[in-house]
């Protein structure tokens, strides 16, 4: 058995061997496979060097031609790469501001898996060229990705883009108007000035339909949360285009902001105070009066006082009301037009009097009577 084996063996070494010996020397193809009976021009000819040469060298250029132009057989490979920023290009003076465009885009790559691996996706770029595109509305607007090699092949999504709205870029000048936002007066007593705009007129810059419909360029002013009282109140104000009192959107102002300022004063008026000296209810047989003396000769009023007298004569008094000390308080909103309040709002009148001695008795007079 064993015998047998290496028989066979024998017989596979001395195959190969003669396969190699063949590449030399064709006549061992012949003697491989036991042809013998060739006439001698098939000898002469198979056994010249030179001819064994050209048919070696037509062998090699036959092999190197199958090898170089046939293509090989290649691992096809399929990989998402999502997230490639998608970027707009557009010509100077215009604008595709308003138009839906993604992004990203998702690029899908397909071809040899190791020449995928070897990708640096980080190069990968998407875009858009609209420089070529007049104004209004384009469609069929295409997604071009570039940094993926020539061997690969790429597909975008999306791969168009359909209403992308191009408008050329306008300026315009308008005054700005302030919209002030102010706490609410309890009474009139403060007031505010009138709202200064600096600088009062600014540049609009953006899209010319939307230019064309600007009706105004306000800037809010709000100090709601503010204590009241006098003082010069400057902010920062804002800038808004408005059409209808709809905001409009993709607007660019020069300057971008404004400083609006406002003025909180005091509306207040002095009045003097004058007080009744015909007190009421005075038993003049006990009492004489000296003085009254108002706490307060002036008062500061506000409200509705333009048609009020300089002087404020305080109406009379009931003697019998005055205190151990001599003294009343007197409101003075009762004595004061509607509509006007003051500071303070209560007077107190410290009244000096004497007390008259009782008149002596004559005694004569007495001893008549007893008479």
């Amino acid at each position: 058995m064993k015998q047998g084996c290496g028989t066979i063996m024998k017989k596979i070494i001395d195959f190969l061997i003669g396969i190699l010996l063949a590449i030399v020397y064709p006549n061992r193809i012949l003697n491989l496979f036991r042809v013998r009976n060739l006439d001698q021009n098939s000898n002469r000819i198979l056994g010249n060097d030179n001819v064994v040469k050209v048919l070696a060298f037509i062998a090699a250029l036959i092999f190197v031609i199958a090898v170089r132009y046939i293509p090989a057989t290649t691992n096809t490979h399929q990989q998402t790469v999502p997230g490639i920023p998608l970027e707009p290009y557009i010509g100077e003076g215009y604008t595709y501001w308003g138009s839906m465009i993604p992004t990203e885009v998702v690029v899908a790559l397909a071809g040899d898996s190791t020449d995928i691996e070897l990708m640096a996706f980080g190069n990968i770029r998407a875009y858009i060229d609209l420089s070529g595109f007049g104004t209004g509305i384009q469609n069929n607007v295409v997604v071009n990705i570039v940094g993926v090699p020539d061997h690969i092949t790429w597909t975008a999504s999306p791969s168009m883009l359909d209403g992308i709205e191009i408008d050329s870029i306008e300026s315009a000048e308008f005054r700005v108007t302030p919209l002030p936002l102010l706490p609410t007066l309890p009474d009139s007593r403060y007031k505010f000035s009138e709202i200064s705009v600096n600088p009062e007129y600014v540049i609009a810059t953006g899209p010319s339909r939307i230019i064309s419909e600007i009706d105004s360029v306000m800037s809010s002013f709000d100090i709601t949360t503010m204590s009241l009282e006098p003082r010069s109140i400057t902010r920062e104000g804002v800038l808004l285009a408005l059409s209808n009192d709809a905001q409009m959107e993709g607007i660019e102002f020069n300057p971008t902001s404004v400083d609006i300022e406002i003025e909180i004063y005091e509306d207040l008026r002095p009045i003097n105070i004058e007080v009744n000296e015909n007190l009421l209810n005075v038993p003049q047989d006990q009492i004489r009066i000296i003085e009254v003396i108002p706490d307060y000769d002036e008062i500061q009023v506000w409200g509705d006082f333009d048609d009020m007298e300089d002087t404020l004569e305080l109406l009379p008094f009931n003697f019998a009301n005055l205190d151990s000390e001599g003294q009343i308080i007197i409101p003075l909103e009762p004595q004061l037009p509607i509509g006007v309040s003051s500071e303070p709002d209560q007077i107190v009148v410290t009244v000096i009097y004497e007390e008259i001695p009782p008149e002596p008795v004559d005694d004569d007079d007495d001893d008549d009577e007893d008479d």
